[in-house]
């Protein structure tokens, strides 16, 4: 028979609450017959019945034994039966009495209280004798129920009921350290001096370290054979975190930088930290290509394993707008969106009648060229580009002073109306405006609208009823050909024309003479680097002619030149340009020489000896629109550059 009670703990004192359940049970299946009644023996829970004494009457006893049941002051039993095989026959009082009894179908109960007389019960103490009538023959048991209790003066006792006796036990509590670091088996109330196998079991992400009791190492290993003290007992299960690996990256590398790579301990905090790059933002946080977080600053506790982290940046868009200045004066291209250091190209496009001045970022001038070319700053960027109207300047001459007078010309802006006037002078006659040797016009009030600079000249000549051409030049040169024009009265159609290789401004031989009815004659056999010289007359009504015009020189010396030959180190700038040039040398000498500057046809413009430096600054001012050729003689050594002036 085993009886088994058990009390929870209480508050700090660790008071049993409730009497576990205890069962008394006549173990080995005693069997007791009315003709073989015999007074029964305990001895290891086992009863035998002895058949030479043959008794109706069992008689139970119930014992107490143990240091804690020095001051009992109470007890409740409850206590199953087979009413049909016993008859509960009383309690019969030894160490305490006015035990009351009451049996409610199969459960007796038995209720003692006298806390102002407690019984010391620590030696072998017979407390009752339960008595029972055997009704039947057949196995029987008494089974202890749920809600027996001891009671004395450390509260209610746990119990365990072996052979007849009420020992007292002791508790063993296990704590798991920490408290998720895992599990353990073992705990429970046990007699002093009982074998008890203990487990701890660790969770994932954790290692068993150590059993502890009262802080002193009692065992290193997850299985622990202990052995029940006199008293009750404190373990502690010690298990400790794994450590793991955190590594950070971010993506793309450029995007941004990361921090919070470490070791960490299974179940700690980590906090990793993902910092975009200028002209990135921050976008997740993933591993193994799926987010875990959206936010830069990203906190979580530590898993069973090593972690490789992600920071993904992108690259933010930036909005470049441009607009014209005025919106009527040009247009632009190169506005969208970019990336933070993403090479732009911003165009302006004057309008007809506009130029292009400069782009503005707000009032700060950032560039004077039309093609602007830029990193995009890490933020929106507004451009504009500033364009005026064009102002022209109509330059207006006569062929001669003295032969008449002009007006009209100044500046213009585009677009404007111009209106020119030649008179001539008394005795003089006007013939055309020109512009670059050929005719514009034979009214000598010309309208236009301003679109260009222009230089135009007014040709006016002596009265004449067959006037000789004016004005004459070349145009188209190359070394084989080129094409003569000449300015003549309107009403003149017929023109002969004498050219041929030229000496010193004269015909050198025969010559040829062609007569054509349009005022230029197309060359197409001329010789490279030769010299020519062309002369023109009218004819005029009633078979007048006039007389030949003055001659006009040209030359294929210099048709096709580079703007510097090899070995010449010479150079002019600017080139294009207009106005003031500056004609310069690498090397740093003084020579006397001569500049001279001709045509393309040859014609020399002009010529100065002088003291030639390292740079020499020339006022071409009086030179028209056009190329010309620069030499420079020095000794025995001359050098050539070609130089176009524009308007």
């Amino acid at each position: 028979m085993q009886i088994f009670f058990r009390m929870h703990q209480t508050n700090l004192f660790r008071f049993y609450l409730n009497l576990f359940i205890a069962t008394l049970s006549l173990l080995g299946n005693v069997a007791v017959s009315q003709q073989n009644f015999g007074s029964i023996v305990s001895k290891n829970n086992e009863y035998s019945i002895d058949s030479q004494n043959i008794v109706s009457t069992i008689s139970v006893p119930l014992k107490m034994q143990g240091v804690g049941f020095f001051s009992i002051s109470s007890f409740s039993f409850y206590i199953g039966f087979d009413p049909s095989k016993l008859q509960f026959a009383g309690v019969e009082p030894v160490a305490v009495s006015n035990v009351s009894s009451n049996v409610s179908g199969n459960l007796l109960s038995l209720q003692w209280s006298n806390p102002g007389n407690p019984v010391n019960m620590t030696s072998n103490t017979l407390v009752v004798n339960i008595l029972f009538n055997r009704i039947a023959i057949g196995d029987v048991s008494l089974i202890f129920q749920p809600g027996s209790k001891v009671g004395g003066s450390q509260g209610l006792l746990p119990v365990n009921y072996t052979n007849t006796v009420l020992l007292q036990t002791w508790d063993l509590s296990i704590e798991n350290v920490p408290s998720n670091g895992g599990t353990s088996t073992g705990a429970g109330n046990y007699l002093p001096g009982q074998l008890i196998q203990l487990q701890a079991t660790p969770e994932p992400g954790f290692l068993f370290s150590s059993w502890t009791q009262n802080g002193q190492n009692i065992g290193s290993g997850p299985n622990l054979a202990f052995i029940m003290p006199n008293s009750h007992a404190s373990l502690q299960a010690n298990f400790t975190p794994k450590s793991y690996q955190v590594l950070t990256h971010p993506l793309p590398t450029q995007g941004g930088s990361t921090n919070g790579s470490g070791i960490y301990n299974y179940g700690q905090t980590v906090t990793v930290q993902a910092v975009p790059a200028l002209g990135y933002s921050f976008s997740k946080w993933t591993i193994n290509g799926v987010q875990v977080s959206s936010l830069p600053s990203y906190s979580f506790q530590m898993p069973d394993s090593d972690l490789d982290l992600w920071a993904n940046f992108e690259l933010i868009n930036y909005n470049l707008s441009l607009n014209a200045n005025p919106p009527t004066g040009g247009s632009v291209t190169g506005g969208g969106n970019y990336h933070y250091n993403q090479t732009v190209v911003a165009t302006a496009i004057p309008a007809t009648g506009f130029h292009f001045v400069n782009w503005t970022q707000g009032s700060t001038i950032v560039s004077d060229q039309p093609n602007y070319t830029f990193q995009m700053p890490a933020s929106d960027y507004q451009l504009t580009a500033r364009f005026l109207i064009n102002t022209y300047i109509i330059d207006i001459q006569t062929n001669q002073d003295d032969y008449g007078i002009v007006s009209g010309g100044g500046s213009f802006t585009h677009g404007s109306p111009v209106s020119l006037q030649a008179v001539p002078n008394e005795g003089y006659e006007f013939v055309a405006w020109t512009e670059n040797n050929q005719v514009v016009s034979y009214e000598s009030n010309y309208s236009f609208i301003a679109e260009a600079n222009r230089s135009l000249t007014a040709i006016f000549q002596l009265f004449s009823t067959c006037p000789p051409p004016l004005s004459l030049s070349i145009s188209e040169l190359s070394e084989y050909t080129s094409t003569l024009r000449w300015v003549s009265a309107v009403q003149i159609s017929d023109w002969k024309v004498w050219w041929g290789r030229a000496l010193e401004d004269t015909i050198a031989g025969e010559g040829v003479i062609v007569e054509v009815d349009t005022n230029l004659l197309v060359l197409d056999t001329l010789s490279p680097q030769t010299s020519y010289i062309f002369y023109v007359k009218s004819y005029c009504i009633e078979n007048q002619e006039s007389v030949w015009s003055e001659g006009f020189s040209f030359s294929t010396h210099y048709v096709g030149i580079n703007q510097k030959f090899h070995e010449n180190q010479w150079s002019i700038s600017p080139n294009p340009g207009k106005g003031v040039f500056t004609l310069s040398h690498p090397e740093n000498h003084v020579f006397d020489g001569q500049i001279q500057i001709h045509d393309m046809s040859g014609k020399l413009m002009t010529a100065e000896s002088r003291q030639i430096h390292p740079e020499n600054l020339l006022d071409l001012h009086f030179l028209t629109p056009g190329f010309y050729v620069i030499k420079l003689l020095a000794k025995d050594k001359s050098y050539s550059i070609k130089l176009l002036i524009i308007m």
